[in-house]
C-alpha cells in the first residue's frame, strides 16, 4: 500500500496547473500505481499481498482490468479514457462522471462534468454529504454505515480517534489526522495523514452505489429517489452508461506479465469489468423500481428521446397526420390575437411569446396523436370541467409533452396509466371541433419540456423546440391579455412551465 501511495505522490507536484497539467499528472499517477501492483502481482513474493490488497479495493480493479484491457487491443486511449472518465483532475466538488459514477474533490456539493449544479447538500462534510447523495435528508444509522464502508470500499481513508478506533462517528475523511491499521488483533497508527488530500480524485463506482441501494429495505423508493436526485431520470442514467460503454472481453493471456488464476479470479469482481460487458449496475439499479416490462418501455424511449434529440422529429406529421396546418411556430411573438373565446375574465385579445406549436382548424374526423414510444398520462392541469389542457411525460425520461384546447370530454385517460405502441403514433384524443379555453378558432397547441442546464443548474425545466427539443431564446414566456378597450385585464402572465418545480435546489428559478 505504502508504494502504491508513494506512486501517486510522485507524479504529483502539489501545484495547481492548467486542466490538461492536472490530466496528464493523474494519469501519470495512475500509470504508476497499476504497474507496480502487476509487478507485484507477478512477483510470487508480494502476489498474496498484493492480491489481499487488490480484492478490497474496487479501484485498483478497474484501474487494473482498464489497464490490460488497452495492452490486449494495443490502443492506449483505453486507459487514458478510462482514467479521464473515472479519476478527476480538477477542484472542488463531488463531481458526477461521464459514465455515471461519483468522485470525490473537495467539497460538498455534487455538480456535472460541466460545473453545472446537479444536487446541493445541506450537510458539508464528506461523509455527510455522500450520504445525503445516496439517501438524502434523513439517513438511518444504518444508511450511514452502509456509506462508511462503501467509502472504503473506494479505497478512500478516514481518520479515527486512538482511544476508540472502531468507533465510526468519529471517523474524519476530510482533515489531517491518525489513520489506524488493525493487524493480528493490534491497532497500528500513522501520524498527521492528510486524508483528503488522498481522498481527492476517489471514484464511488455505480456498481458500489447499486449494491448499497440493493441491501436496503425500501431499495425501491432509495433507488428512485437516488435517481431523482442525480441523474433526474432513469433514461439520464443509460445515457451515461451506454454512452461510455466499450465491447471488450476480460482475458490476460496476452498479457506479458504471468498473473496467477487466483490473482485473475479477483481482477473478475472489477465494476470496470460490467461497464465493458454490460449495464449490470445501471440495469440493477433500474430493476429496484420498475418490472422488466417497464424497463423495456424505458428502453424503447431511450431510443426514441436520443434520435429526436440528435435528428429531430417532425410534429406536424407524427401528431396530427398533416390535417392542419402550423399557424404559430415555436419561440415567435404573436401579432394582435382577437379571442372567440376566453379563460381569463374580460380578455378579448392576446399577444403572447408562444412556447409551442399551434395547429388550427382540422376536418372532422381528425385526431391527435402520440408522436411515438410510451407516454405516461399526468392528469389535467386542474379539476375544472371545461379544463382543456393534458400533459403526459415519456415514460422515464425528463421529456414532457401538454397538449391544449383539447374538447373536456375527451380527456378521459386515467392518470399515471401509460398510452401508445412503440415506434407507432397511437391515437391519444379526437381533434376539437370548437375553441376550448383562449383561442381564436378550434386549434390545439402542443409543447414540450425538458430538464437542461440553466445558470449554472443542471436540471431546470425549460421549454423546447417541438421538432427539435432545444431551448429556445427565453428562459419565460410573456401573455398579455387585454379587455375590448386595449387595456391590459391583469399584470403580466408567464406561460404556465407544467415541468416546474422539480428540483429543491433550484426553486428560486421557478414563478
Amino acid at each position: 500500500m505504502v508504494n502504491l501511495e508513494l506512486s501517486n505522490n510522485l507524479h504529483r507536484d502539489g501545484i495547481v496547473g492548467t486542466a490538461e497539467q492536472q490530466g496528464g499528472e493523474t494519469l501519470a499517477a495512475t500509470t504508476a500505481h497499476t504497474q507496480i501492483a502487476l509487478n507485484m502481482a507477478s512477483d510470487s513474493r508480494y502476489t498474496q499481498s498484493i492480491m489481499s490488497l487488490v480484492s478490497g479495493n474496487q479501484n485498483l480493479q478497474n484501474d487494473l482490468n482498464a489497464y490490460i484491457a488497452a495492452y490486449q487491443y494495443g490502443n492506449s486511449t483505453i486507459f487514458s479514457d478510462y482514467v479521464a472518465g473515472n479519476y478527476d483532475s480538477s477542484a472542488d466538488y463531488w463531481k458526477l462522471m461521464d459514465d455515471g459514477s461519483i468522485a470525490y474533490d473537495g467539497q460538498a456539493d455534487l455538480y456535472d462534468v460541466n460545473g453545472n449544479l446537479i444536487y446541493k447538500t445541506q450537510s458539508r462534510g464528506l461523509e455527510g454529504s455522500l450520504v445525503e447523495i445516496l439517501y438524502g435528508k434523513n439517513a438511518t444509522p444504518e444508511e450511514v454505515e452502509k456509506v462508511q464502508q462503501l467509502m472504503v470500499k473506494s479505497s478512500m481513508l478516514h481518520t479515527v480517534d486512538k482511544q476508540n478506533p472502531t468507533s465510526s462517528d468519529l471517523w474524519r475523511w476530510d482533515v489531517i489526522g491518525s489513520v489506524g491499521d488493525n493487524a493480528l488483533n493490534k491497532w497500528f497508527f500513522t501520524e498527521n495523514v492528510d486524508v483528503k488530500e488522498h481522498n481527492m480524485g476517489k471514484v464511488i463506482s455505480l456498481t458500489g452505489i447499486r449494491d448499497v441501494l440493493a441491501s436496503s429495505d425500501n431499495s425501491s423508493t432509495d433507488a428512485a429517489d437516488f435517481i431523482e436526485r442525480v441523474y433526474a431520470k432513469s433514461i439520464n442514467l443509460l445515457n451515461y452508461v451506454d454512452g461510455n460503454k466499450r465491447e471488450a472481453v476480460y482475458g490476460t493471456d496476452a498479457f506479458p506479465q504471468e498473473l496467477t488464476a487466483e490473482f485473475s479470479n479477483v481482477l473478475q469482481q472489477s465494476s470496470y469489468l460490467e461497464s465493458l460487458r454490460d449495464k449490470s449496475a445501471a440495469d440493477g439499479i433500474l430493476k429496484m423500481i420498475y418490472t422488466d416490462e417497464q424497463l423495456a418501455i424505458i428502453r424503447e424511449n431511450q431510443k426514441l428521446y436520443n434520435k429526436i434529440v440528435s435528428e429531430g422529429q417532425n410534429i406536424q406529421e407524427s401528431m396530427i397526420n398533416n390535417v392542419a396546418r402550423n399557424t404559430h411556430d415555436f419561440d415567435i411573438v404573436s401579432d394582435l390575437l382577437k379571442l372567440e373565446t376566453s379563460s381569463v375574465p374580460n380578455a378579448v385579445f392576446l399577444i403572447e411569446e408562444h412556447p409551442g406549436y399551434d395547429f388550427g382548424r382540422a376536418e372532422a374526423g381528425a385526431t391527435v396523436d402520440s408522436p411515438g414510444g410510451y407516454w405516461q398520462f399526468l392528469g389535467k392541469a386542474s379539476d375544472d370541467p371545461k379544463e382543456h389542457r393534458a400533459a403526459f411525460q415519456l415514460y422515464g425520461s425528463d421529456l414532457n409533452m401538454r397538449i391544449q384546447h383539447l374538447n373536456p370530454a375527451g380527456i378521459t385517460m386515467e392518470k399515471d396509466k401509460v398510452y401508445g405502441d412503440g415506434t407507432s403514433n397511437y391515437k391519444l384524443f379526437d381533434y376539437p371541433t370548437e375553441s376550448h379555453g383562449s383561442g381564436t378558432a378550434p386549434h390545439i397547441h402542443v409543447e414540450f419540456t425538458r430538464l437542461l442546464p440553466y445558470d449554472n443548474r443542471a436540471y431546470v425545466s425549460q421549454y423546447v423546440h417541438p421538432d427539435t427539443l432545444q431551448p429556445g431564446n427565453r428562459f419565460k414566456y410573456n401573455l398579455n391579455y387585454y379587455d375590448k378597450d386595449m387595456n391590459l385585464v391583469e399584470p403580466r402572465r408567464y406561460a404556465q412551465n407544467f415541468g416546474r418545480p422539480e428540483r429543491e435546489e433550484c426553486k428560486d428559478l421557478y414563478w
